[in-house]
């Protein structure tokens, strides 16, 4: 049987967000900046840091 691998719901999300505030600031719709039109992305991507970063001291921790 063939294993199917789903995307995570938060990279679908974090996607069409960014897709979503894409096609609004070329429509000229909203006048953001575009570190913020493209904020779904960086967030996902900071929040993924943080969380290797926190999992990374934990184990040098626990060796310790």
């Amino acid at each position: 049987m063939s294993e199917q691998k789903r995307t995570p719901f938060l990279v679908i999300v974090s996607w069409v967000l960014a897709i979503v505030f894409m096609v609004l600031k070329l429509c000229k719709v909203i006048d953001w900046h575009w570190a913020w039109v493209l904020s779904p992305l960086w967030i996902r991507l900071a929040i993924l840091i943080v969380s290797y970063i926190i999992l990374f001291l934990l184990s040098i921790k626990k060796e310790e």
